[in-house]
C-alpha cells in the first residue's frame, strides 16, 4: 500500500508499506527516471574506468613521452634500441587515480616496429594481438 501526502511547500511524502505486519518505508528523496543519468555517473565513477591504448611507431619517436604527457604521469619504461630483430608487443597495466576517479590503463607498446630494413611484416604481430584481443572481448560479452 502506498500513501502519498503533500505538505504546504508542495513536497510529496511517500510512505510505502509491504503488508499488515511489515515495516513502513519512507523515501528520503526524489525517486524517478530523471535521476537515472546521475545514478549512472555515480556508478561509473565508483567502479572506475578501463582504457586500452595501442602505441605504434618506430623506436625513439616519442610514444612513451606522449603517454607520459597525456596522463601527467611518469610511466616506468625500459629504453629500447633500434637493433631489435623483430616486433615485440609488450603490455603494461597502471592503476591511476585523479580526484575520486579511478582509471585502469593498459598501454600496449610495439617495440621494434619499423626498425627493420624489410618492414613488410612489421604489422603481423600487431594484427595478431588485435585479433586475439577482439576475440577475447567478444567472448566476454
Amino acid at each position: 500500500m502506498v500513501v502519498r501526502s503533500e505538505n504546504r511547500s508542495g513536497h510529496v511524502k511517500v510512505h510505502r508499506t509491504l503488508g499488515p505486519d511489515s515495516r513502513t518505508l519512507v523515501l528520503q528523496g526524489h525517486v524517478g527516471f530523471d535521476s537515472l543519468p546521475d545514478q549512472l555517473v555515480n556508478k561509473c565513477v565508483n567502479l572506475g574506468f578501463d582504457m586500452n591504448i595501442l602505441c605504434v611507431g618506430e623506436t625513439g619517436i616519442g610514444k612513451s613521452t606522449l603517454m607520459d604527457c597525456l596522463f601527467k604521469a611518469n610511466f616506468d619504461d625500459t629504453v629500447h634500441t633500434h637493433k631489435s630483430p623483430g616486433v615485440e608487443i609488450s603490455q603494461h597495466i597502471y592503476n591511476l587515480k585523479e580526484g575520486n576517479v579511478k582509471l585502469r590503463l593498459a598501454i600496449v607498446d610495439s617495440v621494434g616496429y619499423g626498425d627493420q630494413i624489410n618492414k613488410e611484416n612489421s604489422f603481423s604481430p600487431l594484427w595478431t594481438t588485435l585479433t586475439s584481443s577482439s576475440r577475447t572481448t567478444c567472448r566476454r560479452s
